[in-house]
């Protein structure tokens, strides 16, 4: 039986290896990953992958913590190895706690999404060590301040004697639980009894250690609601729960100066949201941002564009100093207000309404704000006083974003003033003693700073009642995130992330107006946005000197004076200019120059005389990695047989010659070659022997080996170098065997080397049935032994 399964296994295995070659450019999501050891966590952070083990690998790696396994399954954590402890099946397994907070389960074959977190535990021999997954409250309304019970369960199958599922679920007795830091331990019938609590958010924590052995039960956290009139809610995510005991009362409250702090890390940034930022601050913001939304739009067309996308685009040009009405020749005002209100989901209209009032816009289209406003209204959850994205759960990340939208209402509208002041008993009913509120998406900076917008635009102080708590309030929980150097975190136990800062800045600004007011609606200004100027690329570049559009990338290189180096539109590129007469020579002091990406990923050394330069021309170079739009069109043409390693970038030289002619050089002087340098470092399971350079034949739409150059690995610095004879889209691929031999067919449904991933999922899935099965009818086996 051991051989047979051990055969199994390594089909399973062998298998799993095969879809991983087809779906190579897969880069995965990021989960919260926690690994619980026999008498306590090992370890706790976000990690990334295409499986769960990859994931808490990604974990290990950062933590530095002892580990065996692939991707496909670890043997071995922190020197606890499967199979050491009971000689059986024990070992190491997992679990995910899915993003909506509601759902645990043990799901094969499991693809990791973002949001969802997993947990890997010690199982015993019988591989049935329980975890929570069902929560029971008795009464189902439990009542604020008065007793009631929880009961802890394992929801699991079992098999009658015909191999029948029967779902069951099994009380997790004997083990401890904490409610609010109150300790209890659960009965026979996996129940507790507990006090009164009072209105809100509360958490729990159970746990079942057993020193030296596996657990009774896998420490697990998570989080409930209770206020008296609806079904106590809970929420099995860990970042759903939070140390009530933690004091944000410590933090140092100086609005002014995080706002500086904070919006000079963001004031370079080219973004919609940005220039709303540095409007409401009264600085300049950079508008490169523009220049990529007028050749996307002039490429793709306004009705592409989503209602949240046309809304977001609106702000921004507005915020920029430009008309909506006419944005390279667009108006995009028009194509956003005469759609039918039927396909505008709850964001879609809380920012249209934001639209309407940031830049004044006249109603004289199919929408007006009053059809905002009401269906606004028409979606508010009336039994619990707030708005939710899906479901009948208040969620206050959209309930905060939706006050700031019908703000400038609440005085004049009955039935909006209702509403908003039922949407604040809401939020404050979900904040907790240490002035955290979670959402759909958790515990994050993000939702504070959306709740804390909401309540400034009704001229609500969030550090002021009814949102004191204990141990903090609302304004000292968001700047709880704070990273370094005036940014924010997404999760308290992440890392810095531009858009967690973004939104904390819009929170922040609102915060230092409203002490000079007695209300502050971010979303609202003065601007009438129909007597700003039109945009045209062209004429806004007239009197400077700019690259042409790339055919291929859509790229455009802001070049400026030459000889100096500057940042471009698109994040991640330089330029250089170079001018005939030795400019270059003169400056380095030889006859080749070097060009860093501003990340120090991408080397270029260029000969000088790389092309024949006429004097009085110019010549422009820019690299930049491609966006997930643009490299989407060139990953499908990937053959099988590759993996891509790194990121997709291209590199180009436009030639402008004294009379104003641009031109797009592609291809060097006979014999001359440019040496472009990548770095890997970071990237893992690299084979040096594998790898090479390949560039993206446009003309063929395939993906070619650089011709002369089979490229260098440097292991000291984990660098690949290669010699081109021309620029275009380059990306490093690793692979067996070399592209002129293999087929140039991208990977689809009909000629991969299998007809569809779906057959590799359903063997798969099969072959786990064959083996849970026979693995059941091992352990029957033992079960009649001992009867």
């Amino acid at each position: 039986m051991k051989r047979f399964l051990s055969l199994l296994l390594t089909l399973v295995l062998f298998m799993s290896g095969l879809t991983n070659v087809v779906n190579a450019e897969d880069t995965g999501a990021s989960c919260l990953v926690r690994i619980e050891g026999l008498s306590g966590t090992i370890a706790e952070d976000y990690g990334n992958g295409t499986t769960a083990a990859e994931v808490a690998i990604d974990v290990l790696n950062k933590k530095k913590i002892h580990y065996t396994g692939d991707k496909n399954y670890i043997s071995e954590i922190d020197n606890i190895k499967s199979g050491s402890l009971q000689g059986g099946y024990d070992g190491w397994m997992s679990y995910v706690k899915h993003a909506d907070g509601k759902t645990v389960d043990q799901s094969y074959p499991y693809t990791p999404v973002a949001g969802d977190e997993i947990v890997f535990y010690y199982s015993n021999k019988e591989m049935n060590t329980p975890f929570v997954n069902s929560i029971k409250f008795t009464p189902d309304i439990v009542k604020v301040n008065e007793a009631f019970t929880m009961k802890f369960g394992w929801k699991h199958d079992i098999y009658d004697s015909n191999w029948n599922a029967i779902s069951t679920t099994t009380p997790i007795s004997k083990v401890n639980v904490k409610i609010d830091n109150e300790n209890y331990v659960t009965d026979d019938n996996g129940q507790i009894s507990v006090k009164g609590l009072h209105n809100g958010k509360h958490t729990y924590e159970i746990s079942g250690y057993n020193k030296g052995q596996p657990p009774s039960v896998v420490m697990d956290k998570g989080s409930f609601i209770i206020d008296g009139e609806t079904t106590s809610g809970f929420n099995y995510t860990d970042s759903s729960y939070d140390n009530i005991t933690k004091d944000n009362n410590k933090i140092d409250v100086d609005i002014n100066n995080e706002v500086s702090a904070t919006s000079k890390v963001l004031m370079p940034i080219s973004d919609n949201w940005v220039a709303m930022d540095m409007q409401k601050l009264g600085v300049n913001s950079n508008k490169d941002f523009l220049e990529n939304l007028a050749q996307d739009i002039s490429y793709n067309g306004l009705a592409s564009y989503s209602n949240t996308d046309l809304e977001k685009a609106i702000i921004g040009i507005t915020a920029a100093g430009y008309s909506p009405y006419n944005f390279e020749a667009q108006n995009l005002v028009e194509e956003l207000y005469n759609r039918q209100l039927s396909s505008f989901q709850i964001n879609d209209l809380i920012f249209g309404l934001d639209a309407y009032n940031y830049a004044n816009i006249k109603e004289k289209y199919n929408i007006n704000k009053v059809d905002i406003v009401n269906a606004i209204l028409n979606k508010n959850l009336s039994n619990s006083g707030g708005w939710s994205i899906s479901g009948n759960s208040v969620d206050a990340d959209i309930t905060g974003m939706a006050i700031s939208s019908l703000a400038p209402y609440y005085n004049s509208n009955a039935m909006v003033k209702s509403k908003l002041d039922k949407a604040v008993q809401a939020i404050s009913s979900m904040e907790n003693n240490s002035g955290y509120i979670g959402s759909n998406n958790g515990l994050t900076s993000e939702t504070l700073s959306m709740v804390i917008l909401g309540l400034t635009a009704i001229g609500i102080d969030p550090s002021q009642s009814p949102f004191v708590r204990q141990n903090g309030n609302i304004v000292t929980a968001l700047l709880s995130f704070k990273g370094n150097g005036g940014m924010y975190k997404h999760n308290l136990n992440g890392s810095d992330d531009y858009m967690a800062t973004e939104e904390a800045l819009r929170a922040l600004i609102a915060l230092q107006k409203l002490k000079t007011s007695d209300t502050y609606n971010f979303y609202s200004t003065n601007i009438d946005a129909s007597q700003l100027p039109a945009y045209d690329f062209k004429l806004e570049n007239k009197d400077t000197e700019y690259g042409t559009k790339s055919v291929m990338t859509k790229a455009v290189s802001n070049v400026m004076k030459p000889s100096k180096v500057v940042k471009v539109a698109d994040e991640g590129s330089k330029s250089q200019v170079i001018e005939a007469n030795s400019v270059i020579q003169a400056e380095t002091g030889n006859d080749e120059i070097t060009i860093n990406s501003e990340d120090n990923k991408i080397g270029v050394i260029l000969p000088k005389d790389i092309i024949n330069i006429p004097n009085g021309s110019k010549l422009y170079f820019s690299q930049r990695y491609l966006s997930s739009t643009e490299a989407s069109k060139v990953i499908n043409k990937i053959p099988i047989n590759l993996k891509i390693v790194g990121n997709i970038f291209s590199l180009n030289l436009v030639l402008r010659e004294a009379n104003g002619e641009v031109s797009e050089i592609h291809n060097f002087k006979p014999g001359k070659m440019a040496k472009v340098t990548v770095s890997l470092k970071g990237i893992k399971n690299i084979d040096p022997s594998k790898l090479g350079a390949y560039y993206f034949n446009e003309s063929k739409l395939k993906w070619e080996k650089v011709e002369g150059s089979n490229g260098v690995f440097d292991n000291s610095n984990s660098t690949f170098t290669f010699e081109t004879p021309h620029f275009t889209t380059f990306a490093i691929f690793e692979g067996n065997i070399s592209l002129n031999k293999i087929s140039s067919k991208p990977f689809n449904s009909s000629n991969s080397i299998f007809d569809s991933t779906i057959i590799i999922c359903s063997v798969l899935l099969i072959i786990a049935v064959v083996l849970f099965v026979l693995i059941l009818g091992k352990r029957g086996e033992k079960v009649e032994e001992k009867e």
